[in-house]
Parts: structure tokens; sequence; C-alpha cells
């Protein structure tokens, strides 16, 4: 009949509606897994180079220590007391120097880490969303989803 010719063609206009509309949800959630995978790579290289500024830290360290051993031996031959004391300091304020610079570039890559971190957590602000029943006018059956931003008490539970 004409009613159910006009429900089969409505029907399958929307079918057609719903499966571009899947398609492009589908797109934009392959989009976002690829930012993520990308945003994972950088937290990884970042990590890594927090690592190696720690061990170039811990590097730094021992060597002012053997510096300092070193000097201590040699101030100990030494006969002028007053020679050794200003050594000493000046081997504490280059030590001091060292290891300031050193955190201050060990905080800027932890600050870069971070950064990283919380646009990788803001890419993870969506979610997927249930939009309409599945329709069973025919032996097809169709449900939509798409993406949505999470709001941000959501987030925080």
């Amino acid at each position: 009949s004409k009613c159910e010719q006009a429900l089969r063609s409505s029907t399958l206009t929307d079918i057609n509606r719903l499966n571009q509309e899947h398609l492009a949800t589908q797109q934009e959630l392959s989009a976002c897994q690829d930012q993520i995978a990308v945003l994972r790579q950088q937290a990884e290289a970042g990590r890594r180079s927090l690592l190696a500024a720690e061990e170039a830290t811990e590097q730094a360290r021992e060597q002012l220590e053997c510096q300092a051993e070193q000097l201590v031996a040699a101030q100990a031959k030494s006969k002028d007391q007053q020679d050794q004391a200003a050594s000493e300091q000046h081997l504490a304020a280059t030590a001091d120097q060292r290891l300031a610079t050193t955190q201050q570039q060990l905080q800027a890559t932890k600050e870069h880490l971070e950064q990283i971190t919380q646009h990788q957590h803001q890419q993870r602000d969506l979610s997927l969303i249930h939009i309409s029943e599945p329709t069973r006018l025919l032996s097809i059956s169709y449900a939509v989803f798409c993406l949505k931003k999470k709001n941000q008490n959501t987030i925080q539970e």
C-alpha cells in the first residue's frame, strides 16, 4: 500500500542518514584515538627526557662529590688554612650553582611532561553516549551513538 511504501521510504532515508552520522562519528573517534596515540608518544618522550635529566643530575652530583674529595685531599697537604677555606667555599658555591642549574632543567622537564599529560587528559574528556533506540521495522536494526564532551563534575569523579 502507499502508506507502507511511504513508511519504507522514510525509514530508508532515516537509515541512510543514521549510517552517515555513524560513519562520521567513527571517523571522529578514529581521529581522537590517533591524537591520543601521539600524545602518549610525547608523554613517553617527556618521561625519557625526565629520566635523562635525573641521571645527568646524579652524574653531576657524583662528579662534584669526587671533585670535593680531591680538593679536600689536596688542601690537607696545604699549609695555608686560609687558602684551604677559600677553596672549599668556591667548590661549595660551584656545586650549589651547578645543582641549581640542574634542578631548574629538571623542573622545566617536569612542567613540560605535566603539560603533555594535561593535554592527553583533555583528549580523554569524551564519552560515548546513546542517542536513539534501535529501530525494528526491518530485519536490520540500528541504534545511534555519538561522542559527547564530559562535564567537569563527571571528570573529577
